[in-house]
């Protein structure tokens, strides 16, 4: 097994573990948990899920006016 075969195996596993907190996460915060998948991507998937993530409007936490 070559090195890039197994660190996509690696980051292929850490997509699997991270998969479900952020399906839930999503559902939690009223947005689609298709955006979930996005893990899978390198670096641009992640980055995505943090940005909407934290400039989205959270349900549970009151607005401050």
């Amino acid at each position: 097994m070559s090195e890039v075969e197994f660190r996509l195996g690696v980051s292929f596993i850490a997509g699997l573990v991270m998969l479900w907190p952020l399906w839930r996460i999503f559902v939690r915060t009223g947005k689609s948990p298709a955006w979930a998948f996005l893990v899978f991507i390198p670096i641009l998937g992640w980055l995505t899920i943090y940005l909407v993530l934290a400039l989205s409007k959270w349900p549970a936490i009151p607005s401050v006016n």
